[in-house]
């Protein structure tokens, strides 16, 4: 990522008022919830979901980063792997795993305003 664009993800994560990132702990969403933090504070909130399709690693790695990092994060179990879209397999089976994970955290979101 160039610094223009770092410039440009901060410039649009600043127009919110406040933000839920859905963070997985790869490198992508880690990037996005770094920033985010770095430019809303105590007004952005990371969502890991959590099922039988993370790895244990992977969410101690999740948990580790936004501990060191001081970001406020949750855990929402998800159920993707009982859906059967998402156990066909196809070509959207990430699509599914996504929608599964919005669905879970749109009531923390709105919870939070």
């Amino acid at each position: 990522m160039s610094a223009s664009d770092l410039d440009r993800l901060r410039q649009r994560i600043s127009e919110e008022d406040g933000l839920v990132v859905a963070f997985s702990g790869g490198v992508d969403s880690a990037l996005v919830a770094a920033v985010a933090h770095e430019v809303l504070g105590s007004r952005m909130l990371a969502v890991t979901a959590v099922s039988p399709s993370l790895a244990a690693a992977e969410r101690r790695q999740a948990r580790e980063f936004a501990r060191t990092r001081g970001f406020a994060h949750v855990e929402v179990c998800t159920d993707e792997a009982e859906r059967p879209e998402y156990a066909a397999n196809d070509g959207n089976r990430c699509y599914h795993c996504k929608s599964a994970l919005f669905d879970a955290g749109e009531p923390v979101a709105a919870a939070l305003g």
